[in-house]
């Protein structure tokens, strides 16, 4: 019996040590067995993610620029093309301006700050609320804001339409292959429950791959 009680607690103490080393949960979306997966891999743009497989995945540039936009949402969400602010995971790439290594720092903070500020003008009305934080993705610098009390369109307006809620949500600020990134998700408030382990789960999920530069690609 005693072996079985050390078996069963000294790989959740490693666990935990390891998610307050890191500052955040990297909870593998594997370890849901009732959960059925799907991944998505892009050779083109270097990054991989795991999503739930009964959401739907959308490139909104249909391939036809060599800037990533991809979104995934619940099976009865609209995409954030077609909605702003609705439910899902959106991951793109701000413009084909290289960043050099050395400026990856400064770009990244700038990015964020540039984020932000539009934020802050936007919301003014309300009472928002910012929580910054550097994290680490897969050896990769991420600034991470999460954001509460955001106005997001209520999920029964159309897509010009000034009905705001208020919701939450969380993005994510990075520099990749000299690429510029940033991956949002949003959700109202009450769904907070609902979809936010999910969400930030897909995001962690991302894995970089360096086997082709972002810029190799784009001009070559």
């Amino acid at each position: 019996m005693t072996k079985k009680i050390l078996i069963t607690i000294i790989p959740i103490i490693v666990f935990l040590a390891g998610c307050q080393a890191n500052e955040v949960k990297k909870t593998d979306l594997n370890q849901s067995p009732s959960q059925s997966l799907k991944t998505y891999e892009s050779s083109k743009y270097g990054f991989s993610f795991q999503y739930p497989s009964n959401w739907n995945l959308y490139d909104y540039n249909n391939g036809n620029t060599n800037l990533a936009g991809i979104n995934v949402s619940p099976e009865n969400e609209k995409t954030l093309i077609d909605k702003v602010g609705a439910i899902g995971v959106n991951i793109t790439a701000i413009s084909p301006q290289k960043v050099e290594v050395n400026e990856e720092d400064n770009a990244r903070r700038k990015l964020a700050d540039s984020w932000i500020k539009t934020t802050k003008n936007f919301n003014k009305d309300v009472n928002l609320t910012l929580d910054e934080k550097e994290i680490v993705i897969d050896n990769l610098k991420v600034i991470k804001v999460d954001t509460k009390n955001i106005k997001i369109q209520s999920p029964s307006a159309s897509i010009d339409s000034t009905d705001y809620i208020l919701g939450n949500g969380s993005m994510y600020f990075f520099i990749y292959n000299g690429q510029r990134f940033k991956v949002a998700y949003t959700y109202p408030a009450q769904d907070e429950n609902k979809y936010i382990s999910t969400l930030d789960q897909i995001v962690l999920s991302l894995k970089f791959s360096s086997k082709k530069w972002f810029f190799d690609i784009f001009y070559g």
